[in-house]
C-alpha cells in the first residue's frame, strides 16, 4: 500500500491506501481481505473486474472503484447479502455491542444477492445505524424477504440506480427501518433512480425517507412509495408505479411530479415525457413539463446524468 508514513504498521498510520486487483498485481485480490487489513480512515481502491464475494464493512473507511460501477461489480452469485455495512448495529437493539462505522462506498454494481424466508433482510445492501454514504452505485437484481435492494437503518444514497430488485414483504427497492430510538439516522435519497423493483407493499420504497431530486418509476406490485412515518419529498418524480404512487398520509411533498396528484406546494400531475421509458431511459425530453417546475432550494446542482438541475 501507499502509506502516509514510513511504517508498515497500518494501525499506527492516520491514513493508508490499498489496491484490489483481480490479476494479483494489487495489494489484495479480494475486497474483503483489503477491508480486514485496513483501519479507520483508510482508502481502498478496487480496480475493474467482477468480485464474487459477500462483503462486510465494520470500519469507517472509503471503498472506491477506480473506473466506476459499470466495470466494477460485486456479485454474491445468489448467495447471501452482497454488502453489509455496520453489521452489528442492526442487532444492537437485542443487546449486541454497537459498532458505528461511517463508511463511504463509491462506484460499484451490487448484484445477485439472495436471502429468503421470513425476517431476512436485503439481498443487496444492509446498512446498520450510521451515516454511511453509498454513491455512484448500481444496486440491481437482488432478492430478499424485506428490502430487496437495500435494508437501511440510516445512510445516504447519492447518484445511485436501484433497479430490478424484489422483496417478498416490504420495500422492493429500499426498506428503511426506524425504530424511533436515539441514534437512528434518517435515510436520504438524492439524485437516485428507483425503477422496476417489485414488492406487494412499497414496490419502490418503504419507510420514512428524505427524498430529493429522484425518480421513482415503473415499480410493480403495490405502491411506488409506502411510508410508516413522516417523510419529505422534494423535486422528485413518481410515475407509472402500481397502486398509489405515494401511500402515505404524512409525507410532505413539494415541487414534484406525482402521477395521479398529491397535495403540496408546487406539485404537478402530468406525463413527464421521458426520453425513452420503454428502454429505461428516464431522462426528461426537451418538452417535459417537469423542466423548470422544481425548486433550487435544497436541491443538488446537477441531476443523475450530470445535467444542471432545472427540474424535479
Amino acid at each position: 500500500g501507499n502509506e502516509s508514513t514510513a511504517t508498515n504498521d497500518v494501525s499506527a498510520t492516520p491514513y493508508a491506501e490499498y489496491t484490489v486487483k483481480t490479476d494479483g498485481t494489487g495489494d489484495y485480490t479480494t475486497i474483503q481481505a483489503a477491508i480486514d487489513g485496513a483501519s479507520n480512515g483508510d482508502l481502498i481502491i478496487v480496480y475493474a473486474g467482477t468480485y464474487t464475494e459477500n462483503v462486510s464493512i465494520n470500519k469507517s473507511i472509503i471503498l472506491m472503484s477506480s473506473e466506476g460501477a459499470n466495470s466494477t461489480i460485486i456479485d454474491a452469485n445468489n448467495f447471501g447479502t452482497v454488502l453489509t455495512v455496520n453489521p452489528h448495529s442492526t442487532q444492537s437493539y437485542y443487546g449486541y455491542p454497537e459498532i458505528h462505522a461511517d463508511a463511504t462506498v463509491d462506484g460499484f454494481t451490487i448484484q445477485n444477492g439472495y436471502t429468503s424466508g421470513s425476517g431476512t433482510a436485503s439481498g443487496g445492501i444492509i446498512i446498520g445505524v450510521s451515516n454511511t454514504v453509498i454513491k455512484n452505485c448500481i444496486i440491481k437484481d437482488n432478492n430478499s424477504f424485506q428490502g430487496g435492494g437495500i435494508y437501511a437503518e440510516g445512510g445516504t444514497f447519492y447518484n445511485c440506480k436501484i433497479l430490478n430488485n424484489t422483496a417478498e414483504f416490504e420495500g422492493g427497492g429500499i426498506f428503511m427501518l426506524n425504530r424511533g430510538f436515539t441514534g437512528f439516522e434518517e435515510t436520504i435519497i438524492q439524485n437516485c433512480l428507483i425503477s422496476n423493483n417489485n414488492c406487494n407493499s412499497g414496490a419502490g420504497l418503504f419507510g420514512p425517507f428524505n427524498i430529493v431530486n429522484s425518480n421513482i418509476i415503473n415499480n410493480t406490485g403495490n405502491y411506488g412509495f409506502a411510508s410508516a412515518g413522516t417523510s419529505s419529498i422534494n423535486n422528485s418524480i413518481f410515475y407509472g408505479n402500481d397502486g398509489n404512487e405515494i401511500n402515505s398520509f404524512t409525507a410532505i411533498v413539494t415541487y414534484s411530479l406525482i402521477d395521479g396528484s398529491y397535495p403540496g406546494t408546487g406539485n404537478i400531475d402530468s406525463d413527464p415525457l421521458f426520453v425513452d421509458a420503454t428502454n429505461g431511459d428516464y431522462r426528461l425530453s426537451d418538452y417535459s413539463p417537469a423542466i423548470g417546475a422544481g425548486t433550487a432550494t435544497g436541491a443538488p446542482t446537477t441531476d443523475i446524468t450530470g445535467v444542471p438541475n432545472s427540474r424535479p
